[in-house]
């Protein structure tokens, strides 16, 4: 299982028709003198019916909560205006942080830390008093439940509640009951797979159980890795002055035996300087005055289907966006070349990303590649192997 941040991630449906007929029975007593009889009329109410909850869930309002580690890289690609739908930034009851995320390029998975939201409307005609539980279930598995928080609208911290949404014309205090759901994986190996999502009502009267019939099926804390295939790259033998290039190499976001989850990683990469083979027989290398290559000196170009790295501007620079670059700006040449930047750690914010103009440009969803290639401005006077040095590659799960 890698870091959910970083890798180098009967439905039934029953008609009851009730049919009621009415009879006319009619009696008919033909005699000669007609006889007046009375009947005795006994009116008595029905014994009070226990009615079974009902459950409304307003599936626009539902949002994403990241862990700390992915909460960055969801505040750059997409969030909750403030003052969105239901918004509550923070439960001062319980300091519980309720903001939410909405990511259009995420697919149906969440990790350790993460959580999803519903808002849920209960109605209960025997009144809001005789509900006794509104939950929330993983795979059918009663460890994996959590019980739904009461909310109240129309406060400093809800926005009114949308009828429409949940499917209702009219709202009433004495037998609906509003609620946030939340589910989260309690820890990745528990709660760990595909699984469906119900959410449940449970009443006092009668103790009935009711299921919604709206369900999600969510992947749980699925693996993700970042593979590297035709992973030698080299430039041959270079001459001094000239310009290189390299074989590509392809980069995949590959899931181990979890292919269809759907994992999405935003692709990042950056250079070492390169510096010379201390096991060489070749002891000497300069290039021209040092003794390595320095990252400036390599590009890169990128493709990805119908999108390539070519017009890189850093419109979309994704993590990095707000990282001030001493050591280049990750811009796309005239020759479509984007050059490299260094970096010496593992930060995003370092590193270029691959394909930086288009929003989207540097996802690759789980199963595909992206391909690369390499070019090298081998300056004058250079002389030397060079084979000290790394590429780094970062997919960062959405």
């Amino acid at each position: 299982m890698k870091s959910p941040s970083l890798c180098s991630f009967r439905n039934r449906l029953l008609f009851s028709i009730f049919i009621l007929s009415s009879i006319f029975i009619s009696n008919y007593v033909f005699a000669d003198n007609p006889v007046d009889g009375g009947f005795d009329i006994n009116v008595t109410l029905p014994p009070q019916t226990c009615y079974a909850p009902e459950i409304y869930i307003d599936s626009t309002a539902r949002g994403w909560h990241p862990d700390s580690l992915n909460l960055d890289i969801s505040e750059v690609y997409g969030s909750f205006e403030d003052g969105g739908k239901y918004n509550c930034t923070k439960d001062t009851s319980t300091d519980d942080d309720f903001d939410r995320y909405i990511l259009p390029e995420r697919q149906n998975y969440i990790f350790d830390g993460e959580r999803l939201f519903y808002f849920v409307l209960v109605r209960d005609r025997n009144g809001v008093g005789d509900i006794n539980r509104t939950f929330t279930q993983v795979g059918g598995n009663s460890n994996f439940e959590r019980t739904c928080e009461p909310i109240y609208f129309n406060n400093t911290c809800y926005n009114p509640i949308d009828l429409a949404s949940f499917g209702i014309n009219n709202f009433n205090s004495t037998t609906d009951q509003t609620y946030v759901c939340r589910v989260n994986p309690e820890n990745s190996t528990s709660m760990k797979g595909k699984m469906n999502v119900s959410i449940y009502s449970l009443d006092y009267c009668n103790s009935t159980l009711v299921a919604s019939s709206q369900t999600d099926y969510i992947s749980f804390n699925p693996s993700a890795t970042l593979e590297l295939t035709n992973s030698m790259i080299h430039f041959g033998n270079v001459y001094p002055g000239t310009i290189a290039t390299s074989n590509s190499i392809y980069l995949r976001n590959k899931g181990n035996n979890e292919n269809s989850s759907g994992v999405i990683m935003d692709i990042y990469l950056a250079s070492d300087d390169y510096f010379r083979d201390i096991s060489s027989s070749n002891a000497t290398a300069v290039c021209p005055t040092g003794n390595g290559l320095e990252y400036s000196q390599f590009s890169y170009y990128a493709t990805k289907g119908s999108l390539n790295s070519g017009a890189n501007d850093n419109t979309f620079s994704g993590l990095g966006r707000n990282v001030t670059r001493i050591n280049g700006n990750c811009t796309a040449r005239t020759d479509e070349f984007t050059p490299m930047v260094a970096s010496s750690s593992s930060v995003v914010g370092d590193m270029c990303r691959v394909i930086n103009w288009n929003r989207a440009g540097s996802f690759l969803t789980q199963g595909a590649e992206m391909s690369i290639t390499f070019r090298l401005d081998v300056p004058s006077n250079c002389t030397g192997r060079f084979t000290n040095g790394n590429f780094h590659f970062i997919g960062k799960i959405i």
